[in-house]
């Protein structure tokens, strides 16, 4: 800096000062312009050219999630994290943060469940710091629930009961934010992931409550849902409530859980049509050839029942036969009746 001052002051000595004068002023315009210049166009070019930047590799990453490749998906999301972390706003960090939790929890499928899924518990957990109740109420729902899922997949995993309250925990936190008028589909989401939680509770442990309490939180899912207006939430949520008729009847009041079981896969057949949803129409295909199954292994209800109960059985035999077929044509792999009747009978089936 001194060598350029003491060569500007040698070039300014040698003409007058009015001269000199002009000098410093051109050069101070100059100075001003380039400053100008630097401050409102080229910096703002280089900040737009790295947002757009960010956002190419933010839509490579999403473009592999969506078509579950779940891994490079991953590496994606975290090599933006980490090369333009001071770029990214914290609410699209959160966003990011839930993408990966999700990759991880889906990667359990397949492997290292249990690492993966307490990766993903990590990674919701960033994520809800990152987008609070306040700020971002769906946001946070939504993460709560996912966080949900993955302890709910922990416990499964483990085998034992230990986490299965921090997922319900997680799941009443979602549904404190959703209101049900204003979103019923995700309300019911809650209501049936929660549900599920208690399903799957029963089975660990056989507490009656936990299942009156699934079925009650299954009932407050169809509560809100239209058939018509709701057609796949509405699906879905009689699916599960079919399922877990299933595993009921594997327990205790055999012939009213089947019973009830067919009741629900009946309603899903209504609205998932091979028409407009094949795939799902063969899964529920399957699940009530499932249900024909254990039907027709029930026993008879009395010694004069018996003859009643074998055209019972044989009926619900060839249902299950035409069910497992419409599956198998459309590529679902159907349960086998010898597997399907395998379940125990409990003691006290009257019903």
């Amino acid at each position: 800096m001194t060598i350029v001052t003491g060569f500007v002051t040698r070039i300014l000595n040698r003409y007058p000062w009015h001269v000199s004068a002009v000098i410093l002023a051109g050069l101070a315009v100059s100075m001003v312009a380039a400053t100008d210049y630097i401050h409102n166009v080229v910096r703002p070019r280089q900040e737009q050219a790295l947002l757009e930047r960010v956002g190419t590799e933010i839509e490579l990453a999403e473009w592999r999630f969506e078509r579950k490749r779940y891994a490079p998906a991953m590496k994606q999301y975290r090599y933006v994290l980490r090369a333009f972390g001071d770029t990214v706003a914290a609410a699209e960090t959160g966003r990011i943060q839930d993408r990966i939790g999700l990759c991880h929890y889906h990667l359990a499928e397949n492997g290292e469940a249990e690492q993966n899924l307490s990766s993903a518990i990590e990674a919701f957990g960033k994520s809800l710091a990152l987008r609070p109740v306040a700020t971002a109420p769906a946001d946070y729902a939504a993460t709560q629930l996912h966080l949900g899922d993955a302890y709910r997949a922990l416990t499964l995993n483990k085998g034992t009961a230990e986490t299965m309250d921090k997922a319900i925990e997680a799941y009443r936190n979602g549904l404190s934010v959703v209101a049900k008028d204003e979103d019923p589909v995700g309300f019911a989401a809650g209501q049936t992931s929660l549900a599920n939680a208690h399903r799957d509770l029963f089975v660990l442990g056989q507490e009656e409550h936990d299942m009156d309490r699934a079925l009650a939180h299954y009932q407050n899912a169809l509560g809100v849902l239209a058939p018509t207006r709701n057609p796949v939430a509405f699906g879905a949520t009689h699916t599960e409530m079919g399922r877990a008729y299933m595993v009921f009847a594997k327990y205790k009041y055999r012939r009213r859980y089947l019973k009830a079981a067919e009741k629900s896969f009946a309603a899903v057949l209504k609205v998932f049509t091979s028409e407009n949803h094949p795939r799902r129409h063969a899964q529920t295909q399957a699940h009530i050839g499932d249900t024909y199954t254990l039907l027709a292994a029930l026993k008879p209800k009395s010694r004069s029942d018996r003859g009643a109960s074998i055209q019972r059985s044989i009926r619900y035999q060839n249902k299950a036969k035409t069910a497992y077929r419409v599956a198998e044509s459309f590529g679902i792999r159907a349960r086998s009746a010898a597997s399907a009747a395998a379940a125990p009978v409990p003691e006290d089936d009257k019903e």
